[in-house]
């Protein structure tokens, strides 16, 4: 097959308008990356990776490992949901590149992609309201037909990572994410129980994006505000702890790892806070049962000195009757088992003390012990066993749960 290509654009730091990059290469089942000059030079230009020098020449380009994309690419690509819309709308099944050139300026992150080298990919300006971008995606999930008049609402849904269905919303001129219910649910509505997770995360101290529920063709939508966006058109260039890792998507499978993220950031400008907030990331991951925390479930800002840990999204509790919980990315020095004790087994590499890691665990846990029922009530989810469970789960047997509770069965020892 021919090779194609596109011209990669991104937003640089401060900067309300995008600038030439690079070019992507396509060869039918690959792409690479490669700076152009005029980037090389410019003295405002970051590069793209930590550890990807501007000063690669063209015949350094930077390849996909097992994967379609370079990693720092697939950062930015659409997921599961695009590729269910594009099939949909289409009748053909579309290649990763062409999934990743839909969508202009909704994508995440700071790269954009187009065939020319001498101006930035347009928008078309389609603007819709919100109920009917809701009914839209509705009609799609339910693989009823569309209206082919609104079939411009996808272009900017489809450039959302995930496989939950989703779309870009303008409110009060800022970009918000829907993320809708599906007719494949069972049991709690995710959109619910993200709101839940985020609204205890929040009260835990945690850094997460404003976002609100509503109820749109009688479900209910969670809105969250990007973070990856600015006013003024700014963007963030972003990151996935699976790029960081130079993992490719077979290797995030099992090698995604917490210390090893903790690991880079204090390679590549880590504030003085930010291994802790990192702790505190995996220990409500842990404490509240969400064990889909898989290594694109965690972004970072890359201003080409510093990453920084970008506000926690998709937490959502997994509501499994397993005695063993195990989560997507290695917690400790027993594997990915989701215990509070193995929380604490690497606290060093956090930059804790033994005591200060327990100390942010008590904490964490007397926070959710008090709000987890106010949390529920907000969200308009019932006090059901399973939710108790995944709350519970990662306590049991650990000493740093007994507190006021000494004595008590460590099965319950979350006063619930």
């Amino acid at each position: 097959m021919k090779a194609v290509g596109s011209y990669v654009w991104i937003w640089l730091p401060g900067d309300g308008n995008p600038t030439l990059c690079g070019f992507l290469r396509w060869q039918g089942r690959a792409a690479d990356f490669a700076y152009v000059k005029s980037y090389q030079t410019n003295p405002s230009a970051i590069s793209v990776l930590p550890d990807w020098s501007l000063t690669k020449g063209s015949d350094s380009l930077y390849p996909a490992q097992d994967d379609a994309l370079p990693g720092f690419i697939a950062d930015v690509a659409p997921g599961r949901w695009a590729e269910f819309v594009l099939e949909r709308l289409n009748g053909a099944k579309a290649n990763a590149y062409e999934q990743l050139l839909q969508g202009v300026h909704a994508r995440t992150g700071a790269l954009e992609f187009g065939p020319s080298h001498r101006e930035p990919p347009s928008d078309d300006g389609s603007a819709f309201d919100f109920e009917t971008i809701a009914s839209a995606v509705a009609d799609l999930d339910a693989e009823r037909p569309v209206d082919p008049r609104l079939r411009a609402v996808f272009r900017h849904g489809p450039s959302l990572g995930g496989r939950r269905p989703k779309a870009t919303i303008a409110i009060d001129g800022e970009p918000w994410i829907g993320k809708f219910c599906s007719v494949q649910d069972r049991g709690p509505e995710p959109p619910r129980m993200e709101a839940f997770g985020l609204t205890l995360a929040r009260d835990c101290g945690l850094d997460v994006p404003d976002f609100k529920l509503v109820e749109a063709v009688g479900k209910p939508v969670l809105l969250v505000k990007r973070f990856d966006r600015q006013s003024g058109g700014r963007r963030h260039h972003v990151l996935s702890a699976r790029t960081l890792l130079n993992l490719s998507e077979r290797q995030s499978l099992t090698d995604g790892s917490y210390v090893s993220v903790a690991q880079q950031l204090r390679r590549h400008g880590l504030r003085p806070d930010e291994a802790s907030r990192w702790f505190d990331r995996m220990l409500f991951n842990v404490a509240i049962g969400n064990t889909d925390d898989h290594p694109l479930n965690h972004l970072f800002g890359w201003d080409g000195r510093h990453l920084s840990l970008m506000p926690a999204f998709d937490l959502e509790p997994q509501l499994s009757a397993a005695e063993d919980r195990l989560h997507e990315m290695v917690i400790g020095r027993a594997g990915k088992e989701g215990s509070l004790e193995n929380v604490l087994s690497q606290h060093a590499e956090f930059g804790l003390r033994r005591d200060q890691a327990e100390e942010r665990v008590q904490r964490m846990l007397a926070v959710i012990r008090s709000n987890w029922r106010q949390a529920l009530e907000m969200v308009d989810l019932p006090d059901t066993s399973s939710v108790r469970y995944a709350l519970m789960a990662s306590a049991r047997e650990h000493p740093a749960t007994r507190g006021d509770n000494e004595g008590e069965d460590q099965g319950a020892s979350m006063s619930m």
